[in-house]
């Protein structure tokens, strides 16, 4: 793609030179090639070009993102190849600036109302393409005016300086309300993702979650929520390390002794298969060639599927979420 995109910066260069083009970005339209299997064109993409501004490839800026939920993919985070990052480069702005946060659904989202924290660049629609949302992130970083000089904030490294997120007045606050001057804010942070995937303040607050941004109460029991959510985000953003649930048994149903593991665990199709005409519950095939068989209790199906449909339907409903796919125009591949 870079090196498509700098071709085209030369070719509309001397395009421009022998036309004797006087406004170069009124002309960009006409010339550039719409090819999508080299470049997906952006109106910031178009201002590069009109501008003469070539890409330089870094790779550095190769990182982790949360594409969907658990599961990653490596983005190229660029200004130039990136359209419009809005603040995201205040929150991760490189590999080696470490932050969290959580991702919540939008308004007018294609699904109920859902929080779920990351340690990557978050996507747009983690939850889907017909999902928007935005991240809270717990810092954010502010580029220092120049290298090296006076930092009156907890330094980031590298340039920049970490910002806390939850304010000096909010702590206040909670330590007042809660009538506890221990609390911290890394406290106050946990306490919301905590409170936020309580079934009843989700019911009782739905018009609120509905909105751009909802209304924390503050609940008696704070530091029961604050320990809810520190260890759901911990799960939640380290779950590779997490210990494997222990009653899955990977039944193959073929020969697999020549299947390498990158190809028997890429998911192909998820189904629940049937047994005598009925569906078999406790079973979910889920690869290919020959697929295998994850023999898992019902109950931890139901738990699973709990708001991505019935029990039957979860297969269906995390081949959203899970399955390779290639998108024609392009010829990427990529998760749905």
């Amino acid at each position: 793609m870079i090196d498509f995109f700098n071709s085209q910066v030369d070719d509309f260069g001397a395009y421009c030179i022998d036309s004797k083009v006087v406004r170069p970005r009124e002309h960009v339209d006409g010339f550039i090639e719409l090819n999508p299997k080299k470049i997906s064109w952006s109106r910031s993409l178009q201002g590069y070009l009109a501008n003469s501004e070539k890409i330089q490839f870094d790779s550095s800026r190769m990182v982790r993102c949360m594409y969907r939920p658990f599961a990653k993919q490596i983005v190229y985070f660029d200004s130039h190849a990136n359209h419009e990052r809005s603040q995201l480069p205040r929150v991760f702005p490189t590999s080696e600036h470490a932050n969290f946060g959580f991702y919540v659904t939008g308004v007018g989202a294609a699904m109920k109302f859902t929080a779920l924290a990351a340690g990557n660049i978050p996507d747009l629609s983690e939850f889907g393409g017909q999902t928007n949302g935005q991240f809270f992130p717990r810092y954010t970083y502010r580029e220092l005016a120049v290298e090296g000089g006076f930092d009156f904030g907890e330094s980031g490294g590298g340039g920049y300086e970490r910002v806390d997120n939850i304010t000096d007045s909010a702590l206040v606050d909670y330590r007042k309300t809660c009538t506890d001057p221990t609390i911290t804010k890394d406290d106050i942070f946990y306490y919301t993702y905590g409170l936020l995937h309580s079934l009843e303040y989700c019911e009782l607050f739905k018009a609120d979650l509905k909105k751009p941004l909802s209304r924390i109460p503050r609940v008696r029991d704070f530091h029961s929520f604050t320990e809810a959510g520190r260890k759901l985000a911990d799960l939640h953003i380290n779950y590779e390390q997490a210990e494997p649930y222990k009653g899955l048994v990977e039944t193959p149903t073929g020969e697999i002794s020549a299947t390498p593991p990158s190809e028997l665990y890429r998911v192909a199709k998820m189904k629940i298969p049937k047994t005598k005409g009925q569906p078999d519950r406790s079973t979910i095939i889920y690869s290919k060639p020959d697929g295998v068989g994850v023999r898992v209790a019902e109950q931890l199906i139901k738990c699973i599927g709990e708001g991505l449909g019935a029990a039957p339907d979860l297969a269906l409903a995390h081949n959203d979420i899970a399955v390779f796919d290639t998108d024609e125009p392009t010829g990427v591949h990529s998760h749905k």
